[in-house]
């Protein structure tokens, strides 16, 4: 324990039940919203006394008058009261300034028999604390206390101070009174105190069976009492501080300390100890208060404030009336901090906005996240009977606890880092368990297997020419296709975990660019046998997803685009394997206080496994670890960026209901899976600014049916339809709730007349999470008569709203999001009406010549798309190998115009030039050297001027 002076110790007869301490929250401004003293159920108003305060400020000679009428009505009330709000009904009305009980320097204070301030109508800052040995010497020595009594009191053997102390409350037990008065000095005793004067008188507690002394006239301020370093205290000795406070985990372990302290005290039986603890947990430069990390305490039976360390005067000893709202839901704050503190065992987080205590600057609705918990105590009554007592021990901090006052502007985000966060890592995981599910459900075949732009490409264009030819190249079952330009960019960008681009002088945050899109929608996958009869693969996966959501009047979006690459070994009935993936989110939020933009950065490992129980259950898991840096930009204030970190678990269980045969027929199939994932952010202090460390944890469990049918037709194309539904909980710090997702779709496509359609829809039917919503529909329609060859015309329309459900008997349970953004359910971040956020209509339109006598193919390129408030026009021409092979080369040139509507956006024109050639091998090996150059620029900004070369060899 830490004890800053010599300790004494007082009998455990004389243990007084109200000096329990007990805590609650702190709303400072303003005060309980209803009446200061609101009448209890059961109390008729007290009548006020004959004499009232302002009477005694007039004429000083009324004063005994006040005091005697003042200790009755307290008598009174006492012997009257059945509850502890009734109790102390009374003290709460002599605490007003203006009412008959208080006027000026004319109030009550009432101490212990131990000489302690209990009771001070005009500053409870001063409860606890000890009067000066001298002025309560005067104060008894009126009331007729023995002078022999009194010298014993101040004699070091310990027996004598008891005797002294029996004999004083004996005194004090006869209800005696009398005008006291120290302000001039008694030679030989003590010098003159000013201020010291008043009338005292007495009165035995009926629920207390203790003395209570009850002062008038007397404005009893610091002067008149022991300093605090003078004092004995026991401070306790915390492993966690106010002033270690900077997050859950620190922030829970200091409550947790405290009750604990509270505990000790009260198994002590020291009054003097109960007393002096609520100096301990007051002192601004003792362990249990730092900042704006205080301790509250609150009664759970008649959930009175008896003790609050930063605002004693409008919280303690009050009957609470629970009107103290949120500032920013205006939800009550009470409720959720009881709920917070019953929730478990070891209590609970609740977070609610009003304004900090120890920022007079601040707005009203910075964000403070608290945490509560109930302990069980006793105290010991002076008949030897023990009374249990629980109590709600709580604390809080708004961001920046920890830190020490710095310059500058601050940048306390409060929950908006952990409120974002929580959703960004759960997209990230989706986007892996997406990735690593439909490897898991992969059969594989040797060869090379892949899409761009959601369109699956040939398998080796290369491949099926040299075929053609006969000139028996056609072993090489790894040989990959011809790219377009646009094409080969997705595909190395997927391969160099780029996710998007940065854009410049911050307009194009948002992922962007037609590279971005192709990604979205790009994979590939290389598969060749191992020497043991199993396969091994290399592949990988492009992912863009959109969230947005609402925690109280904090509302957030995101979009993350995520490239994945990994490797993975099956034989028989396993599979294993481990994937890297890069993932890059950008977003915003707002609140009634303003609002800001988010960019995170992740990069992880994701080891996954699969195992077949037999042929219709399996079982499979995937674990992951990634890091990467968050940066948080709040409107108008200095940027700040912070490490984070994700951990993530997920396992899940599929099982076969009815496969299709082979001639066609439904596929029917139960899916069940669940996720755990948690990300934190560090704290970070600067000369600019701060941001505390926050952590987030979300759930997720889901049990579905996904089924399709197969060998239908339509018009001599493949019809295939299908549905999906699935039951969700979701939990943690983002979108708690249950709710039902359901999708489905139909694709059709006709090999010999190289048109396919497809239209898909999924959304969440319903949610209880207010303002998680996650709906999706897409159209698209492509004609090229002539896949295997780049001649010919070619046209591809596609239009999609909010999220893409993909194809696939886990299209549903998987959240696939390729190449298009999820629907808001609001307005666009500017405020303003308009299309859709996630509203997208793609055009392209090309038709292959033959040039070079026939060798190559000149292919002139037109495309349009619409999408998120931009508009993009598109003008190429590729000249490309007819029929690829050995060493191929190609050629590119593009113009684009990109226009953004919004007032004062400038448009931005882009030419890029390239050229490359690919040199194949007979096997899987491939060699391929690129230059490009780029230009871009707006109508009133310096020319960007990039030049690229990039060599990627293959094996």
């Amino acid at each position: 324990m830490n004890t800053r002076t010599r300790r004494t110790r007082t009998p455990k007869s004389v243990v007084l039940c109200f000096l329990l301490l007990g805590f609650v929250f702190a709303d400072p401004r303003p005060a309980l919203a209803q009446e200061a003293c609101p009448l209890p159920a059961g109390t008729t108003p007290v009548a006020p006394p004959p004499v009232t305060a302002q009477q005694v400020e007039g004429d000083r000679g009324l004063l005994r008058d006040f005091a005697l009428a003042s200790r009755d009505r307290a008598k009174e009330r006492a012997l009257q009261a059945t509850t502890v709000e009734q109790g102390l009904y009374v003290g709460c009305l002599i605490r007003q300034e203006g009412s008959a009980w208080r006027s000026g320097s004319i109030y009550i204070v009432t101490l212990t028999p131990d000489g302690r301030v209990f009771l001070h109508a005009k500053d409870m800052t001063l409860a606890g604390r000890q009067l000066n040995p001298l002025i309560y010497a005067e104060i008894l020595s009126a009331l007729g206390v023995p002078p022999a009594a009194l010298a014993d009191a101040a004699s070091p053997d310990p027996d004598a101070r008891n005797r002294a102390f029996a004999a004083i409350n004996a005194t004090l037990a006869q209800e005696p009174d009398g005008a006291f008065d120290a302000s001039a000095p008694s030679p030989g005793v003590r010098p003159a105190i000013p201020g010291a004067s008043g009338y005292a008188s007495v009165y035995v507690s009926p629920n207390l069976g203790a003395p209570i002394v009850l002062l008038a006239g007397f404005d009893l301020g610091e002067a008149h009492l022991v300093p605090v370093g003078a004092e004995a205290i026991d401070y306790g000795d915390p492993a966690i501080t106010a002033s270690d406070v900077v997050d859950r985990t620190t922030l829970k372990a200091f409550v947790t300390e405290a009750g604990n302290y509270m505990l000790g005290i009260q198994r002590t039986g020291d009054v003097a100890a109960s007393s002096k603890a609520r100096i301990a947990l007051r002192d601004p430069n003792g362990p249990w208060r730092h900042g704006s990390v205080y301790l509250y305490v609150l009664d759970t039976v008649s959930n009175v404030i008896t003790f609050h360390a930063a605002f004693p005067d409008r919280f303690e000893n009050r009957p609470l009336v629970p009107t103290v709202r949120d500032a920013v839901t205006g939800e009550l704050i009470l409720p959720q901090v009881i709920a917070a503190a019953k929730s478990s065992p070891e209590g609970g987080f609740v977070e609610y906005y009003f304004d900090d205590p120890d920022d007079a600057t601040d707005s009203a609705d910075v964000p403070k996240l608290g945490y509560a918990r109930e302990f069980a105590g006793q105290i010991q009554r002076t008949d030897g009977t023990v009374i249990p007592v629980n109590f709600i021990v709580g604390s809080g901090f708004y961001g920046t606890a920890a830190a020490p006052p710095v310059s500058g502007d601050r940048n306390d985000a409060g929950p908006i880092p952990r409120a974002w966060l929580a959703r960004f890592g759960r997209t990230v995981a989706e986007q892996v368990l997406d990735a690593v599910g439909d490897r898991l459900a992969a059969v594989r075949v040797s060869g090379f297997r892949g899409r761009m732009a959601g369109q699956v490409l040939p398998s080796g264009a290369a491949t099926e020419a040299a075929e053609m030819a006969g000139d028996g190249t056609g072993d090489d079952t790894l040989a990959l296709p011809a790219f377009t330009d646009e094409e080969r960019v997705a595909f190395l960008s997927l391969l160099a975990f780029e996710t998007g681009e940065n854009g410049d002088n911050g307009e194009e945050d948002k992922l962007d660019g037609a590279a971005r899109d192709l990604l979205a929608g790009t994979s590939f996958e290389m598969t060749a046998e191992t020497s043991a009869g199993g396969h091994a693969s290399f592949w990988g996966r492009g992912s863009r997803s959109n969230f947005d959501g609402r925690e109280g009047g904090l509302s957030l979006d995101g979009e993350v685009a995520t490239a994945i690459v990994g490797t993975d070994w099956t034989r028989e009935r396993w599979t294993a394997g481990v994937a890297v993936a890069r993932s890059r989110g950008t977003g915003g939020y707002r609140s009634g206080s303003g609002g800001g933009e988010v960019e995170a950065e992740l990069t992880g490992v994701y080891p996954y496994g699969h195992h077949a129980l037999n042929e219709r259950v399996t079982l499979w898991g995937v674990l992951g670890r990634g890091d990467g840096t968050l940066t948080l930009r709040p409107d108008g204030k200095p940027e700040a960026r912070v490490g984070i970190g994700l951990s993530m678990a997920v396992a899940g269980l599929r099982g076969a209901l009815m496969d299709a045969a082979e001639t066609g027929g439904p596929d029917l199939a139960a899916v069940a899976d669940v996720l755990a994932v948690r990300t934190a952010s560090a704290a970070v202090h600067a000369d600019d600014g701060r941001l505390a460390a926050s952590e987030a944890r979300t759930t997720r469990l889901r049990l579905g049916l996904a089924a399709s049918w197969r060998g239908m037709t339509l018009g001599g194309g493949a019809l295939v339809p299908r549905v999906e539904i699935a039951a969700r909980h979701d939990g943690g710090d983002a979108d708690a709730g249950f709710g039902v997702d359901l999708g489905g779709g139909v694709s059709w496509r006709h090999a010999e007349r190289g048109v396919s359609a497809e239209v898909s829809g999924r959304g969440i039917l319903t949610h209880t999470s207010k303002g998680f919503r996650d709906r999706g529909l897409a159209v698209s329609l492509a004609w090229d008569p002539r896949p295997e060859s780049e001649l010919g015309p070619s046209l591809s329309i596609a239009r999609s709203i909010g999220v893409q459900a993909p194809a696939g008997m886990d299209a549903q349970l998987g959240r696939r999001t390729l190449g298009v953004l999820s629907a808001k359910n609001d307005v666009g971040k500017s405020g303003e009406g308009g299309a859709s956020p996630g509203d997208r209509l793609e055009l392209r339109l090309g038709y292959g010549l033959q040039a070079l006598s026939g060798r190559f193919a000149s292919v002139p390129e037109m495309g349009l798309d619409l999408s998120e408030g931009a508009r993009e026009l598109r003008l190429g021409w590729r000249l490309a190998e007819r029929e690829p092979r050995g060493l191929a080369f190609n050629l590119g040139l593009e113009a684009t115009r990109r226009e953004r509507d919004y007032s004062g956006a400038e448009p931005r024109h882009g030419l890029v030039a390239g050229a490359g050639w690919r040199l194949a091998g007979s096997g899987a090996e491939s060699l391929e050297l690129r230059v490009e150059a780029e230009r871009r620029q707006r109508v009133s900004d310096t020319p960007e001027n990039a030049v690229g070369l990039s060599l990627i060899a293959r094996w």
